[in-house]
């Protein structure tokens, strides 16, 4: 059974789907009215007295429930009209990021008593501190889906690790938190209120990680959690500055994720490391995954270079729906320290559009040993066409181990002619003489069937 609420509408639609099958209740509204929806208790009089008069009538088999979603007004009422036990209640979604309410739940004795059974739940547009109610009773959860202010609730002296801990059987873990700003951050520190410790938490099932928010709580989530079952981990970062997040190989280490492969993709929104571990065996045919992504403007030099270490091909990319006319990689210095932590890489791809890029950061000098500036301007900057010397010593301070660079025809190339095919290929050739003088010699050529190795196309 579905309830609807839509403006306009004297009666409230039921539709119903047969007595026979599992019933899941649920608000739905019009889009707009959704955001434009504001709270009048005597304009909407009507609406909620007609709203919660039918749900209770409906409900005449509350043991048939199996989901309940609401989103949108109402939320406050319908809770309440849920004070009956509803035993086969599985699933729970309440989103209210579209309109304006209470602050917190009321849940009734009959209601937390039935969802404790719940296996997911997606709670969305309310502080962490609204959603304890249920957090805190819940301990069959298979899926657990929130967006919140915080993760760190130092006023209430809790966080939401000291209720993962009492969800042994958590598989899939999606959270992500409004920006936070570090001036804010540091707000909250100067008038005394502590961080909550950080806790260890051991989530045996969990195999499915993604978090978007800030660097300080992704960093304080990923120094609790203990994972061993885990298989694919993604963040996001809102952070603008350089990334940094020294407890992320710490606990991909603990996962046991051993990287090998890895895809760097810059898009509109940031740039984005994923990087692959090969599977145990060969019928073990699932990947393990990490994807870290920030903000464009992020320094990439951040990543912890003994995560980066095991990697042996790299793919970098442009995001979907870029051009190489909206590419800028600024700040050239910082790509050459990042692309020197790989130092077991023996093939890097890259899109075509992106080799302009690449090639400046080859021909920077070794960030580890600058040349010698006597008699030169201190304000002076090396330019990029600076020659490797003619040992060729100097670029093995990047890719040391590499064997092989493959450029990639994009979805835009539809037709590259020869004459720049060879232009590209060309634009290596000192950094491929510098290699062969230094006995690591390294293979350019391109590929235009856009067959890419499995891990890349996931």
């Amino acid at each position: 059974m579905v309830l609807q609420a839509r403006p306009g509408v004297p009666q409230l639609a039921i539709c119903c789907t047969g007595v026979a099958l599992p019933i899941a209740v649920a608000t739905l509204l019009h889009k707009q009215y959704a955001y434009n929806y504001a709270w009048n208790p005597l304009e909407n009089a009507s609406t909620q007295e007609r709203l919660i008069s039918a749900l209770r009538y409906k409900l005449r088999y509350p043991d048939r429930v199996c989901s309940i979603a609401i989103r949108g007004p109402y939320q406050y009422e319908i809770i309440e009209a849920l004070d009956l036990p509803l035993p086969a209640l599985e699933c729970l979604e309440i989103d209210d990021t579209t309109s304006v309410g209470h602050t917190y739940l009321p849940m009734s004795m009959s209601l937390m008593t039935s969802i404790q059974s719940l296996r997911h739940v997606r709670l969305a547009g309310k502080p962490l501190t609204s959603f304890f109610p249920i957090l805190s009773v819940t301990r069959a959860i298979i899926d657990l889906t929130l967006n919140i202010d915080t993760v760190l609730c130092s006023a209430k002296g809790a966080s939401l690790l000291t209720h993962l801990q009492y969800m042994p059987q958590l598989r899939n873990l999606q959270v992500e938190t409004q920006s936070l700003s570090s001036e804010e951050m540091e707000g909250e520190e100067m008038e005394g209120e502590e961080m909550p410790s950080i806790m260890s938490i051991l989530l045996a099932e969990l195999t499915y990680v993604r978090f978007r928010g800030e660097c300080a709580e992704i960093e304080w989530i990923m120094a609790g959690l203990v994972t061993p079952s885990l298989r694919e981990f993604h963040i996001t970062a809102y952070d603008d500055g350089t990334l940094h997040i020294p407890y992320l190989f710490e606990f991909i280490r603990v996962a046991d994720i051993v990287v090998s492969t890895a895809r760097l993709s810059i898009s509109r929104f940031g740039f984005a490391i994923t990087l692959f571990a090969h599977p145990h065996s060969i019928e073990d045919l699932t990947f393990k995954i990490v994807t870290v992504t920030t903000p464009f403007l992020a320094n990439p030099s951040g990543a912890p270079s003994a995560m980066l270490g095991t990697i042996e091909d790299i793919f970098f990319s442009l995001g979907d729906n870029m051009t190489h006319h909206e590419l800028l990689l600024e700040d050239l210095v910082s790509w050459r320290e990042f692309f020197e932590e790989f130092r077991n890489v023996k093939v890097l791809r890259l899109c075509h559009c992106l080799d302009t890029q690449v090639v400046d950061i080859l021909r920077l000098l070794p960030m580890n040993s600058p040349p010698s500036r006597e008699g030169v301007d201190p304000d002076a900057i090396t330019p990029l066409s600076t020659p490797i010397n003619s040992n060729g010593s100097q670029s093995l301070g990047i890719f040391p181990l590499l064997e092989e660079i493959v450029v990639y025809a994009t979805k835009s190339d539809t037709r590259i002619d020869e004459k720049e095919r060879a232009s590209v290929l060309e634009s290596f050739v000192p950094f491929t003489t510098a290699r062969h003088e230094a006995g690591r010699p390294v293979k350019v050529f391109w590929n235009t069937d856009g067959v890419f190795p499995r891990c890349f196309r996931m």
